[in-house]
């Protein structure tokens, strides 16, 4: 049989605990049946608000560390699950009203799970997460290891999966500053993935309003850029933006997929530095069409437009620095590659009709787009 302890109970509590609690507060409120609450403070400064309400759910909340951290849970519904653990390992509180982790998690619906793991919150920044869930049988997982990372989190249909890593689990300096948006309001069996490893001042911001996309966003570096957009129905996107200077991270790339129509794909590569890629990939109509972008050189730039058509391919590689490229689709079956080996090219690509076919290649080099022998 559980025991369940109005919000006043527990506040009284926790204020009088041991002199080892160091000033962590914890209330929680119950209302309902076979609910299950279960906080566990050992470090100092912490502060734990539970709120739940009518049946079956669960909470648990695990905050360690003399930084203090907050975590703010509410959950109305049925079948609601949500763990918070929080770890720092600042020397003293960051300030009036801050605190090494920050972490809310609002759950309304059924069956929705969300998980936040945030770490280490040496450099002095605030880590943040907010979980908000509105539909049924959501999940959303959040690891934040490193410091002054921001996560939100929003997901307001059925069937929806958000998972958002930022930082390294063992190098908790691996990766502080890094922002990720994540929404999901209409459209069912949407899945949206950010991962931020060994990075720094990333931005992700991913919206899935249709139904059962796909988005993958992986940005390694420093000061990447992606933003994507699915408004048809099973889309996918893959976003990798990884730079490699001398060992040391220093992208400054930029990634914008506006993805609309049904069975769509967009693949975008950027290897290296000051790279940018824009795609735009029937977003009125238009079904089954590919967009790869690959990236390796600098300062390169891509537009991809694929209007209304179906069923075409736009694919471009760029290896050398400074190459432009621009590529229209607006037909059906068409398809357009376009290879700059070497630096400071220009290419223009724009196909009306259907079933043609464009090959541009400037400077030498193999196609990686070429099938196997």
């Amino acid at each position: 049989m559980k025991t369940i302890f109005a919000g006043a109970s527990i506040l009284a509590l926790a204020m009088a605990a041991p002199a080892f609690a160091q000033d962590n507060s914890s209330t929680v409120e119950q209302q309902g049946s076979a609910q299950e609450a279960t906080v566990n403070q050992t470090g100092a400064n912490d502060v734990s608000d539970i709120y739940q309400e009518t049946a079956n759910n669960k909470a648990t909340v695990n905050q360690e560390g003399t930084g203090g951290s907050n975590s703010d849970l509410d959950q109305t519904g049925d079948s609601n699950e949500a763990t918070v653990t929080q770890s720092d390992l600042v020397a003293g509180p960051l300030g009036v009203d801050e605190y090494a982790n920050d972490s809310t998690v609002l759950q309304t619906g059924n069956t929705n799970l969300a998980v936040v793991n945030q770490g280490a919150s040496d450099f002095f920044e605030t880590n943040s997460s907010s979980v908000t869930q509105g539909g049924n049988g959501n999940f959303a997982f959040v690891d934040q290891y490193s410091s002054g990372n921001d996560s939100t989190v929003t997901q307001d249909s059925d069937g929806n999966r958000a998972d958002v890593n930022q930082g390294d689990e063992l190098d908790f300096n691996a990766g502080f500053s890094n922002r990720s948006l994540v929404t999901q309001n209409t459209g069912d069996g949407n899945e949206a993935t950010v991962n931020q490893i060994a990075s720094f001042f990333n931005e992700s911001k991913v919206t899935q309003s249709g139904g059962l996309n796909v988005a993958e966003v992986n940005q390694q570096g420093d000061e990447n850029d992606s933003f994507v957009t699915q408004t048809g129905d099973s889309g996918y996107v893959s976003v990798n933006q990884t730079a490699f200077n001398f060992g040391i991270g220093d992208g400054l790339s930029e990634s914008t997929v506006n993805q609309g129509g049904f069975s769509n794909e967009v693949y975008v590569e950027q290897l290296s530095a000051d790279n940018y890629s824009l795609v735009n990939q029937n977003l009125a109509d238009g079904d089954n069409s590919i967009a790869d972008i690959r990236q390796e050189g600098e300062g390169g730039s891509s537009t991809v437009t694929q209007g209304g058509g179906n069923e075409n391919g736009a694919y471009l590689f760029q290896q050398g620095d400074g190459n432009t490229s621009t590529i229209s689709q607006t037909g059906d079956n068409n398809v357009a590659t376009v290879l700059q080996f070497s630096a400071n090219n220009t290419s223009t690509v724009t196909q009306n009709g259907t079933g043609n076919t464009a090959n541009v290649t400037q400077g030498s080099g193999v196609n990686p787009f070429a099938p196997p022998l």
